[in-house]
């Protein structure tokens, strides 16, 4: 190689390490304000990578900068702490009258302040830097702030701040997992009575082909932020609130599954954090599905009887056997208990008679079941965390049925709740029949019944027009047992006996007129029916 190759080459180098360290230089220098830029027509220029020296040199000094924006970007403000001083900024767009955009006043005294990730289209900004609302105002002309704007690219798929109202909400499409930021702590322009100065952001959706008959189901996830307990919320396009998720504490995130959407429209996320967090440095995700419902799944909102789901045993009948294989299924409903205090309520509109019902845990999570009559009193109740079955139970049209949880998971796979119509028995027990009040006459010399659940007791009547001897043989269930009593006509207890595992006792005792029969569970046997025979003389 020629030295005048290696001279050109040498020369070559330096000039673009000479033009480099300009470049460095004159991007990062610091400047320092110029006095007066307490108004828009006097604000300082400033450009991104430069970094400005100011003061508040009064107890009212405003300083106002001017950035103009080429193409579409995020911004990231910053204003370093003055010892001794409350600072605030604030973002105004356009001319000849800005707007405000953004106010930031989240701490106090000798604190600095940040906006994280605004944006900014192509055009003229304002940024001003006062004192903040949190402390006395002072004045500090020693001690300098050091205000500094960076900014980068808008990439799609993130948040668009401001998107603090319905009206500025960001745009999501389904499926696609966009990024936001809790910042900053406070919304000073929020004068909600409710919530004022709440940070919300808002991003809008829009469901197609939705009605009550092939509902939409809304999944919504938000991912976890350090110090941040956040809540998820969900409106439809009147403003109406549909929906609140706010299952989990600080450092998680929150998920819901399975919302029903009868209506096609937009509909409306907002994500908020409690007590005024904010977290400027991670980012949260947040995303949505949708997924076609199932006939057979509960709609939400039915958290009251005026808005419970109807269960039909024509609508829901599907083809299937239950506990005996002989029995069909005739109707079912698949629920989630999709936040604590979560109640769903369903209402039976299918033909009455007397139905088998089982409450099948899909999780080990617990559920009771509560069986209420029209009027809301409630006629029968039980626990689970696997199956709960209430053997034969008569209903009619307007029975209620509620599906509560004392604990709530996250990752719940729910329940399902399923009738099976039993066929006529003129002797069958008719339900609820556990008092004296509401014990079923006997007018035939033969009972039958199921053991409904641990302590239950079955009340039944016999009324004879004179005094008779009672042979009583009494048959267990096949795999429970029993305990069987008869009583005066009082209702003092005379006699009892206890049998199980499909064995047979009879006792006899004399009825004057009139007796209660008390049949109690002391083993329980959902698939098998005790039976009682009756025989008299004089």
């Amino acid at each position: 190689m020629s030295r005048k190759i290696k001279y050109l080459i040498g020369i070559s180098i330096l000039a673009i390490l000479i033009i480099v360290l300009i470049i460095v230089v004159f991007r990062d220098r610091t400047l320092t304000e110029t006095e007066p830029n307490d108004t828009f027509q006097t604000a300082n220029a400033i450009d991104f990578g430069q970094k400005i020296a100011g003061y508040m040199n009064t107890e009212n000094d405003k300083d106002f900068f001017k950035l103009v924006v080429d193409s579409d970007s995020i911004l990231t403000i910053e204003i370093t702490g003055v010892k001794g001083i409350n600072l605030a900024l604030s973002v105004w767009h356009g001319e000849p009258v800005p707007k405000i955009m953004k106010i930031v006043d989240d701490n106090r005294k000798s604190s600095p302040e940040v906006m994280t990730n605004l944006r900014a289209k192509p055009g003229i900004y304002y940024i001003l830097v006062e004192h903040g609302e949190n402390d006395p105002k002072v004045a500090n002309t020693k001690n300098p702030y050091y205000l500094s704007v960076t900014g980068r690219d808008y990439i799609p798929h993130e948040e668009s701040e401001p998107n603090d109202t319905p009206q500025t909400a960001t745009r999501i499409e389904e499926d696609i997992e966009y990024m936001g930021y809790f910042s900053p702590s406070y919304n000073k322009l929020n004068s909600s009575n409710d919530n004022q100065f709440r940070e919300e952001d808002w991003f809008v959706i829009h469901i197609a082909n939705a009605s009550f008959q092939t509902p939409k189901l809304l999944n919504i996830s938000l991912s976890e932020v350090i110090g941040i307990d956040s809540i998820v919320y969900l409106y439809n396009s009147r403003s109406e609130e549909l929906l609140v998720v706010d299952n989990n504490g600080t450092g998680a995130g929150e998920q819901y599954t399975g919302f029903p959407i009868t209506q096609s429209g937009h509909y409306y996320i907002m994500v908020t954090a409690k007590l005024f967090a904010s977290n400027y440095i991670m980012p949260y995700k947040l995303k949505y599905t949708l997924d076609d419902a199932n006939p057979n799944d509960e709609i939400e909102p039915n958290d009251s009887m005026d808005t419970a789901n109807p269960i039909a045993d024509s609508h829901y009948s599907i083809s299937g056997e239950n506990f005996t294989g002989m029995i069909p299924i005739v109707g079912f409903a698949n629920g989630k208990i999709n936040r604590r205090g979560d109640k769903d309520y369903f209402k039976f509109v299918g033909s009455p008679g007397t139905y088998r019902i089982e409450l099948l845990s899909l999780s080990e999570q617990d559920f009771t079941l509560s069986i209420l009559s029209e009027n809301g009193e409630q006629t029968f109740s039980s626990s689970t965390t696997d199956k709960l079955v209430h053997p034969n139970f008569t209903l009619t049209r307007g029975s209620f049925f509620l599906v509560t949880s004392n604990t709530f998971n996250e990752g719940s796979l729910g329940y399902t709740l399923r009738f099976s119509k039993l066929p006529p028995d003129q002797f069958m027990e008719i339900e609820p029949n556990d008092t004296k009040e509401t014990a079923n006459i006997v007018d035939s010399n033969k009972i039958r019944g199921y053991t409904s659940s641990k302590g239950d007791k079955d009340f039944f009547v016999i009324n004879y027009p004179e005094r008779l001897r009672c042979d009583f043989t009494v048959t267990a269930p096949l795999k429970g047992s029993i305990k069987f009593s008869v009583t005066d006509p009082l209702g003092y207890i005379m006699r009892s006996t206890t049998v199980s595992n499909g064995k047979t006792d009879t006792i006899n005792e004399y009825v004057d007129k009139r007796a209660f029969i008390i049949v109690e569970t002391t083993g329980v046997d959902f698939d098998n029916l005790y039976e009682i025979n009756i025989n008299t003389s004089e």
